[in-house]
């Protein structure tokens, strides 16, 4: 495998429901869908239409997703049915949502997802200050959780939930990001600064035991509606890749499913 972003063909949708250390906190406040958008670089996924490896490893982003490692994580207990306590029509976090920003050329993604996004859109509800001057640093966390020390290509969904659990978070002022390096650690004040921000726990949403598995929606949407933001991974293809600016919806092409 190549560059850690996948490959494994029918992966469906991986979501993880993300606690907060203070549930109180949580009672006003909706939730977050980020998306982990990688796209699979295996040679032998390579089908007509599916392009070079060059291509794959250009759309690669870095999330893992090892049926294995996968199945070892908690899944969620569903609550009671909404008979007595229906669920709202909808709601939105995107005022708490810190600026769009590019992670580059770094596999990096599930730490975007996870810290940046996730971590930081809870941060400014429950604090109701701007986002961009609450958000999270990506790099803080991947740096500590990526796989490979010598491409900075990819990581684990639920090393992330680990490491936000364990260590906590760290402001991005304080940890700036770069796409052409992930050595850089943190150093002992800073994460005794990140332990601050440290989140209860996280839980597998789907309904069987790895990747692959139908979707829990009605577990996902339990969660959101309670606060708890919501970390999907999914497969993507090239078009996602390089059309979507702007656009609201993604319709596959028949050459995504050869890559």
């Amino acid at each position: 495998m190549s560059g850690g972003g996948g490959g494994l063909g029918s992966l469906a949708p991986m979501l993880i429901g993300l606690l907060m250390k203070k549930p109180k906190l949580m009672l006003g406040l909706l939730a977050v869908v980020a998306i982990l958008y990688f796209t699979g670089a295996l040679k032998g996924c390579l089908g007509e239409g599916g392009g070079g490896v060059a291509q794959l490893l250009q759309l690669a982003t870095g999330a893992n997703m090892d049926p294995a490692v996968y199945d070892k994580e908690e899944v969620f207990e569903p609550l009671a049915d909404n008979v007595n306590a229906p669920l709202p029509e909808r709601f939105s976090l995107e005022q708490f949502a810190p600026q769009r920003r590019n992670q580059g050329q770094q596999g990096s993604c599930v730490a975007w997802a996870s810290a940046y996004a996730a971590r930081s859109i809870v941060q400014a509800a429950a604090t109701k200050q701007d986002p961009n001057s609450t958000a999270f640093s990506p790099a803080f966390m991947y740096n500590q959780i990526k796989i490979d020390n010598s491409d900075c290509q990819g990581s684990y969904i639920h090393l992330a939930m680990d490491q936000m659990k364990g260590g906590g978070a760290l402001p991005f002022s304080q940890f700036a990001y770069t796409d052409q390096s992930c050595a850089k650690l943190p150093t002992e004040e800073q994460r005794q600064q990140a332990s601050q921000f440290r989140i209860k726990g996280s839980q597998r949403l789907s309904k069987g035991g790895d990747p692959r598995s139908e979707v829990d929606m009605l577990a996902m949407k339990q969660q959101l509606s309670q606060g708890s933001p919501v970390v999907i991974g999914m497969m993507v293809g090239g078009s996602f890749m390089q059309d979507m600016m702007g656009q609201d919806r993604w319709l596959p092409t028949q050459g995504d499913y050869g890559m």
